[in-house]
């Protein structure tokens, strides 16, 4: 196991990889440069624009590699997680105006109530889900005036200006201030921008009188599959908007990914594919390092079939690694750790194989042959396909190989020799590591469990519910103590105050569930 390294290294070039994004089917591409200019955090303008929409820029990690946040993982105070693609940005679009972004109070930063266009959570103090965004949104339009002109827009622009460069010094500024930030929502601001922004306003700021409404909770959702849809906003439920020549657009599942319909003909699903079975496309087989060759599924150039189900090397110039519940790697004297996979059961670590320390001055793949395009004496990943990934050796820094992936899809997981499709409470499927909780948080009032493949459905154990994303056994503080109230689903009440709670019980503040108590 390895603790060090992150999932993507710096390569170079660009590699591209056709994906459902948003409903539609788009290229998703790594901008790649040389090493010493991602590791110096100054990623292409590319890689900017295409991740961090708004005029943000994305952070880079170790080795160059985009710095990677989800639930589980947050990004640095002064960063904002993009919840579509997963990576750090300074500075991001959250929702349309004239909604307000809803900030988490421990935190300073947005809630995100979907990842990766995964199933999508709800919002507190009825909120919606933004879907073009992953954000949580509240539709506040009833105190919203008119947007500024002439003077005031020009005084808005400066102020907006100061904001996002974390520089509210501007006395011009302070009433601009008061007013943007409960009026206008100023996209792509840090939560450390917004914290700096008030601290200077001061008890200069107007105190507005608060009006509590209860609003349905509400998630705003693109068309399902066979309804009419536009490329811009794309498709519910695994479809993707296709448009013909005369621009009638429509939601279909895109087959070239290996998608078809589901039994419950309204969304589409991935298509697995054992070895030897028919296919049409590589997304389709199942058994890492296997593609779609001949119309069936079989192991890639490199590979054999292991006896299994699964493809093994046919020469190797690594070990796989035997996975120990250690705090390092644990491969054997004189090998080094490459790591691949994330390890679903334990957030941040990773396997891989177990090298040799090379003594030959050539890069070598850790399991494979390497892509054609990359051959000597230059090796390097500028032609590195979709299905293969770029390798560099921590003794051959210099030199880079375009080396085969185990699995292809970006929404796959790596599990046994096997590539599974990710996912979330609610999902099917067929092994514990595929369920993946949309967040893992600890405090002193629950005690929280991972999710678990319960008769091929992604649940909670027995005991636990599934509460802000993660499985949760939470614990009354007050009144009567215990188990919390559940509604006739077995899921907790949540409320904000006693009087969202039925008679004879009181919000507990501290978990924010409804407990047995004197509330009359």
């Amino acid at each position: 196991l390895h603790e060090v390294f992150r999932k993507y290294k710096g390569i170079q070039g660009r590699r591209c990889q056709r994906q459902i994004i948003i409903g539609r089917i788009v290229n998703v591409c790594l901008t790649r440069g040389p090493a010493k200019k991602l590791i110096s955090g100054e990623p292409g303008n590319d890689a900017s624009e295409h991740y961090c929409p708004g005029g943000g820029r994305v952070l880079t990690g170790y080795g160059g590699s985009l710095a990677a946040c989800d639930h589980l993982s947050e990004c640095p105070a002064d960063q904002i997680c993009n919840p579509q693609y997963g990576v750090c940005c300074t500075k991001i679009r959250t929702c349309p105006r004239p909604t307000k972004t809803i900030i988490n109070a421990g935190t300073s930063k947005p809630i995100i109530c979907q990842l990766k266009f995964g199933r999508i959570t709800s919002c507190p103090d009825g909120g919606y889900c933004e879907t073009k965004t992953g954000f949580c949104c509240k539709d506040e339009s009833g105190t919203v005036t008119s947007a500024p002109s002439g003077e005031d827009l020009n005084t808005f622009r400066k102020c907006h200006s100061l904001l996002l460069s974390i520089q509210p010094d501007h006395d011009n500024c302070k009433r601009c201030f008061t007013e943007d930030l409960t009026r206008y929502e100023v996209e792509g601001t840090t939560s450390r921008a917004r914290t700096a922004a008030k601290r200077q306003l001061g008890s200069s700021a107007p105190k507005k009188k608060k009006t509590f409404r209860k609003r349905s909770r509400l998630v705003k959702t693109r068309p399902w599959l066979d309804e009419e849809c536009t490329a811009r906003d794309g498709c519910e439920g695994g479809a993707a908007c296709t448009c013909d020549v005369n621009e009638k657009c429509r939601c279909d599942c895109p087959t070239e990914l290996g998608y078809t319909r589901s039994a419950d003909r309204r969304t589409c699903q991935r298509i697995r594919r054992r070895l030897k079975e028919k296919c049409k496309t590589d997304m389709e087989c199942s058994a890492a390092f296997s593609e779609c060759s001949t119309g069936g599924c079989r192991c890639r150039n490199g590979f054999q079939r292991d006896g299994k189900g699964g493809c093994k090397p046919i020469n190797s110039s690594s070990l796989l690694a035997d996975w120990l519940s250690s705090n390092r790697d644990d491969c054997p004297d004189e090998y080094y750790c490459v790591p691949l996979f994330d390890d679903t059961l334990k957030p941040g670590y990773y396997q891989g194989f177990c090298c040799p320390s090379p003594i030959a001055t050539r890069p070598v793949c850790p399991v494979g042959v390497s892509h054609e395009t990359s051959f000597p004496p230059d090796y390097g990943c500028f032609n590195c396909p979709a299905e293969y990934y770029c390798h560099r050796d921590v003794f051959l820094v210099e030199k880079s190989i375009c080396c085969p992936k185990p699995c292809i899809s970006l929404e796959d997981i790596y599990h046994d020799g096997q590539c599974y499709p990710t996912a979330f409470y609610g999902d099917s499927c067929h092994i514990n590591s595929q369920c993946l909780p949309l967040r893992n948080s600890s405090d002193e009032f629950s005690e929280s469990s991972p999710l678990q493949c319960i008769k091929g459905v992604c649940a909670c154990p027995t005991g636990f519910s599934h509460m802000d994303g993660e499985c949760k056994r939470v614990m009354c503080t007050i009144g009567l103590r215990g188990e919390p109230s559940v509604d006739r689903n077995n899921q907790l009440v949540r409320c904000d105050r006693s009087a969202d709670c039925s008679q004879g019980q009181m919000c507990d503040p501290n978990t924010h569930v409804c407990c047995k108590g004197a509330n009359r």
